[in-house]
């Protein structure tokens, strides 16, 4: 990268630039945010409730818990300082009906999967919303997506 490029920035420029905004605008990843429906059915309905409930999770969330969301979801613990920022653009996509599958995502294309839950009973934030995952993969997807679901659990083989 050529001097002038950083010739103008100032520390805060250069800190935003590297590590993104230390709180989660809900509000600007809501305007990012891209909802695609892979039930197989028609109707937009559940779709629009599964939004409906997500954002209200969300907007009840501690700092925290919202910054562990965003690291499941896109592998990075920081929102962009600018909706520009965004690339790829945040996405979530709408999965057939279950109650009994967490949400999963994929970090290289900010894609996190929601199952279209049947009731809000369902899809809420249990007590465990505060479990510290940051740095570990493997407890992070187990514990961050107890906090869009409740105490549902995973399917498990019952021929072992």
């Amino acid at each position: 990268m050529p001097k002038p490029t950083l010739s103008g920035l100032t520390a805060e420029d250069f800190r935003l630039l590297l590590n993104g905004c230390s709180s989660i605008d809900v509000r600007m990843l809501r305007s990012c945010t891209t909802f695609v429906n892979e039930t197989g059915r028609a109707s937009q309905e559940g779709v629009e409730q599964i939004r409906r409930w997500f954002w209200h999770i969300i907007e009840r969330m501690s700092e925290t818990a919202r910054h562990d969301l965003v690291y499941f979801w896109t592998s990075s613990p920081a929102l962009p300082a600018t909706e520009a920022g965004f690339v790829p653009r945040p996405t979530i996509v709408i999965r057939p009906p279950t109650d009994s599958h967490l949400p999963t995502a994929n970090t290289c294309v900010a894609r996190l999967s929601i199952p279209l839950y049947s009731s809000r009973k369902v899809f809420t934030v249990p007590k465990c919303v505060q479990a510290k995952t940051a740095g570990h993969s493997e407890i992070l997807s187990t514990h961050y997506v107890a906090h869009l679901t409740p105490l549902v659990p995973a399917h498990t083989d019952s021929t072992s």
